[in-house]
């Protein structure tokens, strides 16, 4: 077998990419500034939604991957999905130091490989892949909708079985999407330096499901200041790039308070609604309000914490973020109409 040099548009879904001794990271962030997105270092690091996507006439893929002996968050291994021609059909799980990520009796035609990479145990490292000799391994190139999600554990998809099944990579592969998933458990803040880095992306669509992260920490006063700061700071190099903004899905632990004065679920959402009017009634007409409701909502049994969907709940997710936000009226006026079907 023959190693392929690594190319940077081997890569989906990842911001930056540093260079170790050992190999290729992968973030999520930019990782030379990583100290300035505080609390934010490890999540990061956690390869929601990244992928390498190349085209191949090869009956065979090897991926050798380094995984350091302390992993993120105490899980015993990293788990691997491999697409081909976008459809999962094996998942791998890695718990050694060193290891390969191997598919074959692919045939000699071509066809698209995907390796959907651990979204919540470990960073790992790629080391090189290897194809049989005499075959070739290029970029997937091609104009695809370039799709930014940004959100809290909901959106990471820690309990989704699989890197593949998350329910942002559900989506992306069945509407063909470029995903880059910023989900981060535990710390969907509304960050400026967030904010900053998805303008500094130029997507073509963005979504954030805003999240129950802003309850304990954010009091109602600087709730919408702190949305609608977010959206202007984006919209510095994204004037016209339609924004979805979703409220938190079903929370059963907050749903029924109604103390005065309390910062809750829903107020949560009855707030991000008006920020998004309120931006609306200033001018902008490429932002548009869902209710996380209508994706998650009275299915409790899928939400066994009763925090976050399981795996098959992220399923139900994607379900519904395809039916209620991709096949909207709103996306496919300022989305589909300029870039193609949704289907």
């Amino acid at each position: 077998m023959k190693k392929i040099n690594w190319d940077k548009k081997f890569f989906e879904g990842v911001v930056s990419i540093e260079e170790t001794e050992s190999g290729l990271r992968l973030w999520r962030i930019p990782y030379k500034e990583k100290k300035l997105f505080y609390g934010l270092e490890d999540i990061a690091a956690k390869q929601s939604g990244i992928r390498i996507r190349f085209k191949t006439n090869s009956s065979s893929a090897s991926l050798a991957i380094g995984i350091p002996d302390k992993n993120i968050h105490g899980k015993s291994e990293a788990v691997i999905d491999i697409a081909v021609n976008g459809k999962i059909v094996k998942k791998v799980k890695a718990s050694e130091i060193a290891t390969d990520i191997t598919i074959d009796n692919l045939g000699r035609r071509e066809k698209l490989i995907e390796f959907w990479l651990d979204h919540h145990n470990r960073q790992m490292t790629l080391k090189h892949m290897l194809i049989d000799e005499g075959s070739y391994a290029v970029p997937a190139d091609g104009r695809r909708i370039k799709w930014v999600t940004y959100g809290s554990s909901i959106t990471q998809c820690a309990e989704a079985e699989s890197p593949g099944y998350t329910w942002p990579a559900i989506v992306a592969r069945k509407h063909d999407l470029n995903l880059t998933c910023l989900g981060y458990g535990s710390n969907c803040h509304l960050e400026p330096m967030v904010a900053m880095m998805i303008r500094d992306l130029h997507p073509d669509f963005i979504s954030m499901i805003l999240s129950t992260n802003a309850l304990g920490v954010m009091h109602i006063r600087y709730f919408q200041p702190a949305v609608i700061g977010m959206v202007r700071i984006i919209r510095e190099k994204n004037p016209a790039t339609p924004i979805a903004a979703i409220s938190p899905i079903l929370f059963p632990a907050s749903e029924k308070i109604t103390e005065e004065g309390a910062f809750t679920i829903v107020k949560m959402r009855q707030q991000l609604q008006e920020a998004v009017n309120r931006l609306i009634d200033c001018g902008d007409e490429k932002i548009a309000y869902f209710n996380g409701l209508d994706l998650l909502n009275d299915e409790k049994y899928l939400m066994p914490d009763r925090v976050h969907p399981n795996h098959h709940g992220y399923a139900h997710m994607a379900e519904n973020f395809s039916k209620i936000v991709i096949n909207s009226d709103f996306l496919k006026k300022h989305v589909f109409s300029v870039y193609g079907n949704s289907s």
